[in-house]
């Protein structure tokens, strides 16, 4: 492995095989093996399989958030800042109180 974000690793296989990462299946993966796409799928574990030939390979996965996890992600920061806000201007109010 010589990345985790994105990962990438290299991968020996013996015959056509599959490489289970330790990340959870989710749409929005895509890999490629030596820079061609690859087969992205689920595995029985609900792990992400990606697709690798026989011999060795240098495999890149990346993910991208489907546009509702990115816009949730987005309003829930925005969220916590105004949460944030609001209890350091009470906080501010009650000391010189």
């Amino acid at each position: 492995v010589h990345s985790f974000t994105p990962l990438r690793a290299e991968v020996l296989a013996p015959c056509d095989s599959w490489l289970e990462t330790t990340r959870v299946w989710m749409e929005g993966y895509s890999a490629t093996v030596d820079g061609q796409s690859a087969l992205v799928t689920r595995s029985p574990d609900n792990l992400v399989l990606v697709s690798v030939p026989k011999g060795t390979s240098s495999v890149r996965l990346t993910y991208s958030a489907p546009l509702i996890l990115s816009v949730s992600y987005w309003v829930t920061l925005g969220g916590w800042a105004v949460i944030i806000a609001l209890f350091l201007q009470w906080a501010l109010r009650a000391r010189r109180a």
